[in-house]
């Protein structure tokens, strides 16, 4: 529960800086890209992984982080080629599916418990 927790908290700071425009980075940055590029292989890496997963519950669980991580990557390697006056709308969607990402994830392990 506590890593769905980050997850809404983490999704939370991104809506907050794509909405205000308080940028603390550069989404031009190799770095940035590398990290986008990062989420993308760590996503798939765990949806490819979920049909191993023997309760259909935690399946889910791992589709869901996977295609999560997947978009979220995406978006953030898009951020290369917008303007910046589309910056902060593609880092509210980021931190959208980040925070629907943990909800989702923690109500399926509520309901596993």
């Amino acid at each position: 529960m506590l890593n769905e927790l980050i997850f809404v908290l983490l999704g939370g700071l991104m809506v907050w800086i794509g909405v205000t425009y308080h940028f603390f980075f550069d989404p031009r940055r190799p770095g940035w890209i590398l990290l986008g590029a990062l989420l993308i292989i760590w996503g798939a890496r765990s949806w490819w992984r979920a049909p191993r997963i023997a309760v259909s519950a935690l399946r889910a669980i791992a589709r869901i982080r996977g295609a999560s991580l997947i978009l979220a990557g995406a978006v953030m390697i898009s951020l290369d080629w917008l303007e910046f006056r589309w910056t902060g709308a593609a880092l509210a969607v980021v931190g959208g599916i980040l925070i629907v990402r943990g909800l989702a994830s923690a109500a399926l392990a509520l309901r596993t418990a």
